[in-house]
């Protein structure tokens, strides 16, 4: 075998451990979506991603220097979610709080503030829900993974939008 054929099939064999290692560690770790993540997690697959090109970059690096990385910090990412599922405090500083941004039909401009959401940002987060109307709004809450929870005032429609 020529010297780039070898090196291309020894890379791509290092792609597919490395995939696969990741995919089942993916898979353990639970079945949210991209828009459910948390900037905790977000920070966890950034950090895995770069953790895995290393070894694919240079094949002179051992497989295991992208393989133990990723499972420590899999391994890591199980023990937090276990820890944050009993510590209400450590999940909010980790995983981050709910926001109101409109109560009762009124903007709460200091909580825009807060979470750096302008009031034309709001109104598309309002229009993706099909809302029109803030006055129609009981309450709006911009939850940890970015998405916008909405009650609406009674005899407004459903109530969850």
């Amino acid at each position: 075998m020529s010297g780039q054929l070898k090196e291309f099939a020894m890379l791509s064999l290092r792609s597919v451990i490395l995939f696969t290692v990741s995919l089942i560690l993916v898979r353990i770790m639970g079945k949210r979506t991209i828009a459910q993540l948390s900037p905790f997690d977000l920070i966890l697959i950034i950090i895995m991603g770069s953790a895995i090109a290393i070894p694919l970059e240079d094949l002179k690096i051992a497989l295991r220097f992208g393989i133990v990385p990723v499972v420590v910090m899999s391994i890591l990412n199980y023990l937090i979610a276990i820890m944050i599922t009993k510590n209400r405090k450590l999940e909010n500083i980790l995983q981050g709080t709910s926001t109101v941004l409109i109560k009762d039909g009124e903007v709460i401009p200091k909580n825009l503030k807060k979470e750096r959401i302008t009031v034309a940002d709001l109104l598309i987060l309002l229009r993706e829900k099909n809302i029109t109307d803030i006055n129609d709004v009981q309450e709006a809450t911009i939850e940890p993974n970015g998405k916008l929870s909405i009650l609406k005032k009674k005899g407004k429609g459903s109530r969850y939008a």
